[in-house]
């Protein structure tokens, strides 16, 4: 069983993306405290530095026999003190924490049993999973969304190094997924195609989505959609057609190369390296970065290759067109910028009601893809005027009109053009450019 987090104790104990780091040395001026149930009462103690003196005491001589009153004080209704509870337990008592979120997860009190989900999440160990999925399916909502949030902080529990590595740290890790972690995706997947309605499982899971999940998706739909054969095999084919490149599709090596943005009214730049294996580029997409897409770009026909049967599609068929029309409220933000990781100038990002993509019936090549808002005005436009040749399956060239966007806070026009080049088997960006209309 591991600990999945990295815990720091400084101020306050926090939780996050930070490095591990020493466990505090006690202070010999203060007074000792007397007794547990003092120090129980001091944990609830308003001022923070008496706080701070009963968690410090406790993470160095953790008792065990305190377990049952850190118990009790999970049902506290101060948010933030059930958290610091939480994380106490975690780090102090790593060999008793399964067993205590165990028996908090099944015990009374909605506080209490969201604390718990949330401290399951971050243990690594198989036993955890089927608990955090009965959790999932819980008459009380807010017990609903905090085993979600455990689910995800399993699968995404290689976030933070994989972050750190392909921007040029040179850390030492293993880049296989975990069996908690798969096992976690895989009752994510399930539960999302038990519920189709659930918004809240549909967003986790698109977060958290990987190929093999997605392509089991467009699977299982294909084998219930209620259209002819010669229909169905059209679909397939689309499909098939954009597989190199729409929704979570690995490619087939890993990617090394500088990126670099330059604000042409400014004059200003920004560079990043990039060096990052497969299994790298599939983990950050978790993130909402697409690292072989080079730039930042999250587009509605992703959705339609990703979970199709949650979407409920209309099609329809003409000689020349197959055009696929689908809600995206429950899936609202889409963006595309000039960006990479965290650093970008012009991204914008569009709230839409419906997409309609269109597709050539007979190449099954993406025409164009719009986005509209509630009143059915166009806030979004992506069309592909080139591609490679008359074989490839992927674009040479995207342009986007967003007229309907925002970048921060601000209401903003802009237009992408997007070019691309093939080296070495894969689809890369050559260049981007964004101006505001």
């Amino acid at each position: 069983m591991t600990i999945l987090t990295a815990l720091a104790f400084s101020g306050l104990l926090l939780v996050g993306l930070q490095d591990p780091v020493t466990d505090p040395v006690p202070d010999p001026s203060r007074s000792p405290i007397s007794s547990a149930i003092e120090l129980l009462e001091q944990l609830k103690n308003p001022d923070r530095k008496i706080q701070q003196e009963a968690l410090q005491t406790i993470l160095i001589q953790p008792d065990p026999g305190l377990l049952p009153g850190l118990m009790a004080i999970l049902n506290d209704p101060d948010p933030g003190l059930r958290r610091q509870i939480t994380l106490l337990v975690l780090r102090a008592y790593p060999d008793h924490c399964f067993k205590f979120f165990q028996e908090a997860l099944g015990g009374l009190g909605t506080p209490r049993r969201e604390a718990a989900a949330y401290g399951l999440g971050l243990i690594d160990d198989p036993r955890v999973v089927p608990l955090l999925e009965a959790a999932a399916v819980d008459p009380d909502s807010t017990i609903q969304m905090a085993a979600l949030r455990g689910l995800q902080s399993l699968i995404r529990v290689e976030l933070p190094v994989v972050y750190r590595r392909v921007s040029g740290n040179h850390i030492d890790s293993d880049t296989s997924s975990s069996s908690t972690a798969r096992s976690a995706l895989s009752v994510l997947n399930r539960l999302a195609q038990a519920q189709p309605h659930n918004n809240n499982l549909q967003a986790a899971r698109l977060r958290c989505l990987d190929p093999e999940f997605a392509a089991q998706n467009r699977n299982h739909w294909l084998e219930n959609l209620d259209l002819s054969e010669p229909r169905v095999q059209q679909v397939r084919d689309i499909f098939a057609t954009h597989q190199s490149w729409l929704g979570r599709t690995s490619p087939p090596k890993p990617l090394r190369y500088q990126f670099t943005m330059f604000n042409l009214v400014s004059g200003s730049s920004k560079g990043i390296s990039i060096d990052a294996n497969v299994s790298d580029i599939a983990t950050l997409r978790a993130l909402d970065y697409d690292l072989d897409r080079v730039i930042h770009l999250r587009i509605a026909s992703d959705l339609w290759f990703n979970i199709p049967g949650a979407l409920e599609p209309e099609i329809e068929f003409s000689e020349n067109h197959v055009d696929i029309s689908f809600k995206i409220d429950r899936f609202p933000l889409r963006h595309a910028g000039i960006g990479l990781l965290n650093i970008s100038y012009w991204e914008s990002k569009i709230s839409g009601q419906t997409a309609l993509l269109r597709f050539d019936a007979k190449s099954f090549r993406l025409i164009e893809e719009t986005i509209h808002d509630a009143d059915g005005k166009i806030i979004w436009r992506l069309t592909v005027p080139a591609w490679f040749d008359e074989t490839t399956t992927t674009p040479k060239h995207i342009n986007i009109d967003i007229p309907g966007g925002g970048v921060g806070a601000k209401l903003a026009h802009l237009k992408l053009s997007l070019k691309f080049q093939r080296k070495d088997s894969q689809w890369l960006l050559a260049n981007a450019k964004t101006v505001e209309i």
